[in-house]
């Protein structure tokens, strides 16, 4: 390989890599709970799938397009059955990369809240679990590495209310940050393209002489 192919081969290679990086996108299906539209009256949401505890009373788990409990959009969905039920848990299994590290993210909300209540979200052996009341929305996260194929779940209880969830992410944690081998194949891939175009500059002025 010549050392202007080389050179262009290695800038390539780094301008792909930072492209992906850019463009990792979230892992979730219908993360604001928006595909089933505004207006319609949604227990279940696409691309998610809930146990009978969830299903037990779908005025308590369901998508709501109440703007009082929206974060973003038109739609969010409140989970929660009384306390001394089974815990509902609403979840989308999804595909990663084997020993990636990912980043859940999520806005909770819940207006009333007894010293029992909690919303808890996990994936694997890892979760991020919430008490109480939360008197505004806020954005939580926590992390967990990929197996190959992980599984988010949201689960809650509150006997004086309903926690609320908006706009969930699952992304490459870091994500859109090239490492720094890949800006030294940058500037490597660069530099030599630099080299050539000097030489070929060089050359041109000496055949004019």
């Amino acid at each position: 390989m010549t050392r202007n192919r080389r050179a262009s081969v290695l800038a390539g290679v780094a301008l792909a890599s930072i492209a992906t990086c850019a463009s990792a996108s979230n892992l979730i299906t219908n993360p604001g709970f928006e595909a089933d539209g505004p207006s319609a009256t949604v227990v279940v949401p696409t691309g998610w799938t809930a146990d009978d505890a969830y299903n037990l009373h779908p005025s308590f788990n369901f998508v709501t397009n109440n703007p009082l409990f929206v974060y973003a959009g038109d739609r969010a969905l409140s989970i929660s059955n009384y306390e001394y039920e089974a815990v509902p848990h609403l979840s989308q299994t999804f595909t990663d990369m084997i020993g990636a590290t990912y980043q859940v993210s999520f806005f909770a909300t819940s207006l009333f809240g007894t010293a029992g209540s909690f919303l808890q979200a996990a994936v694997g052996g890892s979760s991020i679990t919430l008490h109480g009341a939360l008197p505004a929305y806020a954005p939580f996260s926590f992390s967990f590495v990929g197996t190959g194929s992980d599984t988010l779940s949201f689960g809650a209880v509150n006997s004086a209310g309903y926690y609320y969830i908006d706009g969930v992410t699952v992304d490459l944690a870091g994500a859109g940050v090239p490492e720094a081998s890949i800006w030294a194949m940058l500037l490597l891939g660069f530099g030599g393209l630099g080299g050539v175009l000097r030489r070929r500059r060089w050359q041109a002025a000496q055949a004019a002489v």
